[in-house]
């Protein structure tokens, strides 16, 4: 979860917040989506979840920071020439 926080605020740095946005629509998505679908007790689904959700916003947070950092270098580069 605190890696998810951090990928996150460097998308707040960076002013995307429709970006931030979207990662945490992704971690709640996919927490409740686990809770329900996952057969067993409360305590191994809500463990599930809390596990899977976060590394998972984590991998969205992660490749959207990448796709911002590509672009600024594709911008900054064509400013160049």
């Amino acid at each position: 979860m605190a890696a998810t926080m951090l990928a996150v605020a460097v998308l707040v740095a960076q002013k995307q917040t429709g970006r931030v946005v979207t990662v945490w629509a992704v971690v709640a998505g996919l927490s409740l989506l686990v809770l329900v679908s996952v057969p067993g007790g409360i305590l191994f689904r809500a463990v599930r979840g809390a596990t899977v959700a976060p590394t998972e916003g984590l991998a969205v947070a992660v490749a959207l920071v990448t796709v911002s950092a590509e672009a600024e270098d594709r911008r900054s580069t064509a400013e160049v020439t």
